[in-house]
This record gives C-alpha cells, structure tokens and sequence, in this order.
C-alpha cells in the first residue's frame, strides 16, 4: 500500500478542501452582458481538473465527494435531475450543499436539491426563464430558504428574453427577498 493511501482521513480532507474550495465571490462572477457565468480561472483551465482528486482512491472519493457539491452550478434540467438522483440517493451531499447558482433550472427536481440542502448559506439566480420554462420547483423551494447572501442578475439580451415567465421569476425573487430573515449580503440588486 502506498504512503498516500496511509495518510490520516483529517489530512486527506484538508488537501482536498483547499483544491476543491471555490471562494463565494469566485463562484458568483457573472458577466451580465454575455450571460456567462464564470468560475474562477484555476478551475477553467486546470488540467486535469480539481475533481481529479477524487480518482485516487475510494477513501478520496468518500472524503472529496461532499466537498465538490458544497458549490453547485446548476444550468439544465438534466444536471437539476443528476443531482436530485444524487442528494436523494447520498443524503450526506445535500447537506454539504453551501452555495447555488441558478441559470434556467428552475424545475421541480430543484425542490428536492433545495430541500435536501439545510446548510445552504449563498444562492445566485440569473433571470433568465423561457416561456416554457418551469418555475415549479424554485416556486416551492422558496419559503423554506432563507440564505445570507443572495446574486440575481438580469441578463441583458438573456435567455427568452422578457416574457411572463421571467417577471413571474423576478416577483417570486422579490416577494422572497422579505421574508428571508438571514439575507446580510445582496448584489446586484434586483431588476426595478
């Protein structure tokens, strides 16, 4: 057995907390006038990526996994229902959930992630919902959130543009914004 496969389980887990760990402001960098949210340049272009960590052993992986869903970037309806499959299967990864960015996956798979997920301290929602959009999920998840730092940006030429779904969404935002008790941080503000 190798020397890494030796190392004590706190030192596995502060290795792989510092290259995993994506800081919140990072995380959150959005650029309004393409719609692309952005991660921290490291995690763009490193190869392999930081998830590689968790290919070096089972004990990696057992350790690791919780750490890479503390931030989750959720844009499809196919990555809202993977990790729905995920929290609901390994109840130990929703509760590692710590921070959220929203982008169109509004679904009903969302309330089951949010649900499962009573650490969740950041949320970030782009403002972007075609008309065929569902906001089902968000719609259900809200009154039981209530995070301390909020990001909601409007896209300027986003996704479906201004139709009835979007202004639902941003009401739905709005109406949430007062009853969330926690919220210390917000930016930017929400679309007047």
């Amino acid at each position: 057995m190798g020397a890494i496969h030796r190392l004590p389980e706190e030192l596995v887990h502060d290795v792989l907390s510092y290259a995993l760990h994506i800081p919140l402001d990072d995380f959150f960098l959005v650029d309004t006038e393409t719609d692309d949210a952005e991660t921290k340049p490291r995690l763009r272009t490193a190869s392999p990526p930081p998830s590689a960590f968790l290919l070096v052993s089972k004990q990696w992986h057992r350790i690791g996994l919780p750490l890479l869903y503390a931030s989750l970037a959720l844009s499809s309806s196919g990555a809202l229902h993977a990790v729905a499959a995920a929290v609901t299967a390994d109840p130990r990864l929703g509760r590692a959930i710590r921070a959220v960015r929203l982008r169109g996956a509004y679904g009903p798979a969302l309330y089951t992630i949010l649900r499962a997920a009573p650490q969740l301290r950041a949320l970030s929602i782009a403002t972007t919902a075609a008309a065929e959009d569902s906001l089902a999920g968000l719609r259900r998840a809200v009154p039981a959130l209530d995070p301390r730092v909020l990001c909601v940006y409007s896209p300027l030429g986003g996704r479906g543009g201004w139709n009835a779904k979007r202004c639902q969404l941003d009401a739905l935002l709005q109406s949430a914004v007062r009853t969330w008790r926690n919220l210390v941080r917000r930016r930017p503000f929400l679309s007047q």
